[in-house]
C-alpha cells in the first residue's frame, strides 16, 4: 500500500503557510483559522526522490544485507566464546 502525503498552502491574515500532513513547516501559524488555497496529494516515495534529487536531503545510507550481518555477528560471538569459555560459562 503506498502511503500519500498532503500538501497545503493556507493563507491567514498575516500571510501564507505550508504544511505538510498537518504540520505547519513553513509560514506564519493562521491564527484564528485560515483559508486553504491549494491542496496536493503525492506518493511519499515519490516526494523523497525528488527532494534527494533537488539535494534537499540525502540519500540515506545503504545497510548490509542481514545474512551477512548475522554471520558476522556470529563469528564474533564464536570468538568471544572461545577467548573466554570460563566467564561464558558464569554468565550462563
Amino acid at each position: 500500500m503506498k502511503k500519500t502525503v498532503t500538501i497545503e498552502v493556507i493563507s491567514g491574515s498575516a500571510g501564507d503557510s505550508l504544511y505538510i500532513n498537518e504540520y505547519r513547516v513553513a509560514g506564519v501559524k493562521p491564527w484564528g483559522g485560515g483559508k486553504t488555497i491549494a491542496t496536493w496529494k503525492i506518493d511519499r516515495e515519490r516526494l523523497l526522490q525528488h527532494l534527494i534529487e533537488a539535494d534537499v536531503l540525502e540519500k540515506p545510507p545503504t545497510f548490509p544485507d542481514h545474512q551477512t550481518h548475522l554471520d558476522s555477528l556470529r563469528d564474533q560471538y564464536d570468538k568471544l566464546k572461545v577467548l573466554n569459555t570460563p566467564k561464558y560459562q558464569e554468565l550462563l
